[in-house]
C-alpha cells in the first residue's frame, strides 16, 4: 500500500487466522478514535498478508490439531479463501511486509496503538512470529488494547446493542474481521462520548 492514512489514525486493529499458532493470514485496518475524527480507514488502506502454512511451520510456529479440525468444519469457500492467494513466500517476508506497510502508512510505530480480539492471542502470536524470524518488533508493549474488554464495557453501559450487529461480510477473513472490529471500537467510543 503506497497510500498514507490520515494523521489521526493512530490505532491499528489486527486479526490473524491460524492453524493453532501457525499463522496463515494477517489483516490490519487503521482507525481513529480522536474525538474530532472517529472513523475506520477504508479497506484500500488495509494490510492483508497471507503465507502458506508450511512456511509458518518451517519458521517454528506450531499446528494445533483441534484448530485444524475446526477449520475442516468451516464452509468450503472459507477454507479455499484461507488456502489460496498467498502474497508472501515465507513468514519472515510476511513480517517484513507488515512492517513496511506500517512504516509507509502509519508514522511512528512506537506511538501506534495495536488492538485485537484478544491481544493475548493475535498480537502475542504475531510477535512470536517476528521473534522466530529475527525481525525486530518495534511496537511499544504498553500500547496494546483488548477489544473484548471494550465490548464488555459497552454491554455494561447499555444502549449500544447495535454495535454487536457490525459483522464482517466474510467470516474468518482476517482483513474483514479487523475492519468490522475497528468499526465496533469506533461505535463504542462514539457512544461513550455522548
Amino acid at each position: 500500500m503506497n497510500k498514507s492514512v490520515p494523521e489521526t489514525h493512530k490505532h491499528l486493529m489486527i486479526d490473524i487466522e491460524t492453524m493453532g499458532e501457525a499463522i496463515m493470514t494477517v489483516g490490519a485496518v487503521p482507525f481513529s478514535i480522536h474525538p474530532e475524527r472517529m472513523e475506520v480507514a477504508s479497506i484500500a488502506y488495509s494490510f492483508h498478508g497471507k503465507v502458506p502454512l508450511r512456511e509458518s511451520v518451517n519458521a517454528g510456529m506450531a499446528i494445533d490439531p483441534d484448530t485444524v479440525e475446526w477449520w475442516l468444519g468451516q464452509e468450503r469457500a472459507t477454507q479455499q479463501a484461507l488456502l489460496t492467494g498467498y502474497r508472501y513466500t515465507s513468514l519472515e517476508a510476511l513480517c517484513h511486509g507488515f512492517l513496511d506497510y506500517c512504516r509507509g502508512n502509519l508514522g511512528s510505530l512506537t506511538k501506534l496503538t495495536l488492538w485485537a480480539k484478544p491481544p493475548e492471542f493475535d498480537i502475542v502470536t504475531l510477535r512470536k512470529a517476528f521473534n522466530l524470524c529475527e525481525v525486530e518488533w518495534p511496537f511499544h508493549f504498553g500500547k496494546s488494547r483488548d477489544m473484548m474488554t471494550l465490548l464488555e464495557v459497552a454491554k455494561f453501559r447499555g444502549g449500544m446493542e447495535d454495535v454487536m450487529l457490525i459483522q464482517p461480510m466474510t467470516k474468518h477473513n482476517a482483513v474483514e474481521d479487523a475492519q468490522a472490529q475497528a468499526a465496533q471500537v469506533v461505535a463504542i467510543m462514539s457512544g461513550l462520548l455522548k
